[in-house]
């Protein structure tokens, strides 16, 4: 009996112990599938955070070049719109120039404080009268505007109130004409220059305008203007 007993015992041991091992070997293997599946987890965590940097990235990339490309452009813009497209062509006093239709020869320039206009008028600046003639080369036609440019690039059109005198007149086809503009200017106005612009600058047109730096005399007398006139044949 103690015998049987005794193999009984061993037979209960072997049986607890075998049972032990599998269970050690089922929670080794739960432990295995555990591992795999933090593992799968984490790979997907690591790949989504992969993509959610590079749909950044891209979206800060397009965003830059947003900002660049319109940057571009309102650079672009400005250039555009403050030149307007247009080239100036460079001439001298006493020589003939033309430019687009016209054909243009300025004589000189004068300054004073004051202007002869049926009475003395006196400017807090300055008033510069322009001797110059010109004709087209096609048909009757009016420059858009005449304008003197300073060493800063600031324009001074005609002043008002002077009538029609010191203004731009008609001209013609190799139809000469000699007359005189009027402007005002400040009294600490440097060298000029003057531009005249058959066609007003449009930024969506290109053209041409002429710039003819100006030799300006000083006259301690009221300044006068001259009215068009047609002149003869080869004068100027």
């Amino acid at each position: 009996m103690s015998g049987s007993t005794s193999e009984g015992a061993q037979d209960r041991t072997g049986s607890t112990s075998e049972g032990a091992q599998d269970r050690t070997g089922t929670s080794e293997g739960s432990q295995d599938r555990s591992s795999s599946t933090s593992e799968q987890s984490q790979g997907r965590r690591a790949g989504e955070g992969v993509h959610v940097r590079r749909g950044r990235w891209a979206a800060a990339a397009m965003l830059a070049a947003a900002v660049a490309a319109g940057a571009a452009a309102n650079a672009i813009d400005a250039n555009f719109l403050a030149s307007g497209w247009h080239t100036v062509q460079r001439g001298e006093e006493a020589s003939d120039i033309t430019v687009d239709n016209f054909q243009v020869h300025v004589h000189g320039a004068a300054t004073s404080t004051q202007l002869e206009d049926l009475e003395v008028v006196t400017s807090p600046g300055a008033f510069v009268v322009v001797d110059l003639s010109y004709a087209t080369t096609d048909a009757w036609d009016t420059p858009e505007e005449v304008v003197l440019i300073d060493e800063a690039g600031r324009e001074f059109s005609e002043p008002s109130g002077f009538g029609s005198a010191g203004r731009v007149w008609p001209a013609g086809p190799d139809i000469w004409s000699r007359g005189s503009l009027l402007f005002e200017v400040p009294a600490d106005v440097g060298d000029l220059a003057l531009e005249l612009r058959p066609q007003t600058p449009d930024a969506r047109l290109p053209s041409r305008v002429l710039r003819v730096p100006l030799t300006v005399r000083t006259n301690s007398e009221p300044l006068t203007l001259e009215r068009p006139s047609v002149l003869a044949e080869g004068d100027r």
